[in-house]
């Protein structure tokens, strides 16, 4: 059906998009978005037709250049993970905004790591608020639940 589109695409009196739609239970559109699929890498369109990467995710990749899908390829082959569909949206717009990277890619599909918090009081911070027979245990319960308090009463 793809290639049928292809073959007649711009052609007039042709078979158009919405002729090959109709005999394949598809809309335009949905033709439109296969041939887009024509402008992906093969490691994609593989990816796409194993249902790896959801079609319209491919068809946003699409629109990268081939060293930019590269890039794609080369983050999916070290982390295991294809961008999402919010994602693939995201790439693309750093892409028209002449401003995506290897590094953009990675960080887009991995996400960045967030930074743990730790919060540490000394001993003698806390223990004047609490009885001599209260363990850590106990300490840190009184904490989360006067935490969780705070933070319905101000949130």
């Amino acid at each position: 059906m793809k290639m049928e589109a292809m073959n007649h695409q711009g052609t007039s009196g042709g078979i158009s998009a919405k002729d090959i739609g109709k005999n394949a239970n598809d809309s335009a559109r949905q033709v439109y978005r296969y041939i887009r699929l024509t402008y992906l890498m093969n490691d994609l369109l593989n990816a796409v037709d194993r249902d790896v990467i959801g079609l319209q995710v491919g068809v946003e990749l699409s629109y990268l250049t081939v060293p930019e899908q590269e890039m794609v390829e080369e983050v999916h082959e070290s982390t295991g993970k294809y961008p999402s569909l919010e994602q693939a949206k995201k790439i693309r717009q750093h892409r028209e905004e002449k401003t995506l990277t290897k590094e953009i890619v990675r960080l887009l599909i991995i996400g960045e790591r967030k930074k743990k918090t730790t919060v540490t009081l000394k001993q003698d911070e806390i223990k004047k608020y609490f009885p001599p027979e209260y363990d850590e245990q106990k300490i840190r319960t009184v904490i989360c639940q006067l935490l969780e308090e705070w933070s319905n009463q101000n949130h």
